[in-house]
Parts: structure tokens; C-alpha cells; sequence
């Protein structure tokens, strides 16, 4: 099995944390700005209470299918996202983003993502590819 492939990324606003907060916490736009597809979700009612969220997005011509998890989120703090896949290039996707206050009123933002590979061609495809496209989209984005 592949190692995890990770990516850490920092970006600073001239803007106090809730005011970027208010902002970075819209994950769809954030999602839609970096040029990822609609996701279709579909909410599961689970015998012993609570719920199963089940995703569905189609990239480059593939449907991928995932569990997603609940969102782990302290406000103005970070949030962070799991996700299991079914297909694909890999198998576990997490990441999140955690906002810093900086002397003199800004906010230091760190972006992480980390993907376990299913196999050799997704660790090669996630190095060369997959991450180098989410650090310039998120960097195009915000």
C-alpha cells in the first residue's frame, strides 16, 4: 500500500479571523471556485439513530462514490472533513482548514489535505497531479 500523500499550505489575510471565517467556512463555494464538480448527496436514516451521508460526483468522466462524514468544526477556529471512497484513485480523502490570529489584526489560514493512494498509479497521479492542482486552485481561490 502507497503512503499517505500530504499537502500543507499557508495563506495570510489583512482581515481579523471572523471576518475570513465568515468566508473560508462556505465549503461548497470554496469547492465550486476551486473547479470541483457538484456533489450529489443522499442522507440515510441509520437504525440505531443518526444519519449516513453517502456522496456521488463525477470527475473526468469517472463517478466516484463516497462516505462522507460530519464536519468537525469549532468556529473561527478550524473545520476538518473525512471522506471514505468506494473507487477511485484513493481510498480515505481528510482535510480541512485551521485560521490563526496574527499580531496587528490578520489571519494566517493552513490548508491541509492528505489522501491515501488505493494503489501505485493513484499515489503517482496524487503526487504529480492531484495535489500540485489543489494547491493552485486554492491559491487561484482565495
Amino acid at each position: 500500500m502507497p503512503d499517505c500523500l500530504q499537502s500543507e499550505t499557508f495563506f495570510e489575510f489583512p482581515f481579523p479571523v471572523p471576518e475570513v471565517w465568515a468566508i473560508l467556512s462556505k465549503t461548497d463555494w470554496i469547492n465550486r471556485s476551486a473547479g470541483l464538480p457538484p456533489v450529489k448527496y443522499q442522507v440515510r436514516s441509520r437504525t440505531e439513530g443518526g444519519t449516513t451521508v453517502l456522496a456521488e460526483a463525477r470527475v473526468m468522466g469517472q463517478r466516484l462514490r463516497w462516505l462522507e462524514m460530519p464536519f468537525e468544526w469549532v468556529e473561527n477556529e478550524f473545520y476538518t472533513v473525512s471522506r471514505y471512497f468506494e473507487n477511485g484513485l484513493f481510498t480515505e480523502a481528510h482535510g480541512g482548514m485551521s485560521f490563526e490570529q496574527l499580531p496587528g489584526g490578520g489571519t494566517r489560514v493552513r490548508v491541509d489535505a492528505r489522501f491515501l493512494p488505493r494503489h501505485r498509479a493513484g499515489a503517482w497521479i496524487g503526487q504529480s497531479i492531484v495535489l500540485p492542482k489543489i494547491n493552485r486552485d486554492m491559491a487561484a481561490s482565495i
